[in-house]
């Protein structure tokens, strides 16, 4: 991934978070012999504002700058992604109340593993206008191994 400041990489088990309003591209590459898989939990800002206020979470400084943020991969959050299998073909009607769960244990998790990350979720402050088209028209550089 590249937000046009800096290059970010995830590898096969690793974790990241995405901020909200910053722009990046990325480019996904299967490992040897494999293929490409990914589990991705959307944390919408609606969500995040109803979880504040269930938990009592809040932001107290300023959010790390950084358009991707690097997460240790720990065993719980490990058994979490696993867990996540189980669900994948449930009825949507059947698993909305499951998903809202299973969406509000990943942020506890995350909170209990990286209690820093409170700053960049619960952020709900206004972002800068970001100009788009001078943004998809820059020319990226990615280091792509080979």
């Amino acid at each position: 991934m590249n937000d046009a400041n800096k290059e970010y990489s995830v590898k096969t088990g690793e974790f990241c978070l995405a901020k909200k309003n910053c722009l990046a591209k990325y480019i996904k590459l299967p490992p040897e012999n494999g293929e490409y898989k990914t589990i991705s939990v959307r944390l919408d800002q609606t969500f995040l504002k109803a979880f504040s206020k269930e938990y009592g979470y809040m932001a107290d400084q300023t959010a790390n700058k950084n358009a991707v943020i690097k997460i240790q991969s720990e065993p719980l959050l490990i058994n979490y992604i696993n867990s996540l299998s189980a669900y994948f073909d449930l009825k949507e009607v059947e698993n909305e109340q499951i998903l809202l769960l299973k969406t509000k244990e990943a942020v506890l998790l995350l909170l209990k593993t990286n209690p820093e990350l409170k700053n960049i979720l619960f952020d709900f402050s206004e972002p800068g206008k970001i100009d788009l088209e001078a943004f998809m028209n820059r020319n990226f550089q990615f280091n792509v191994p080979m």
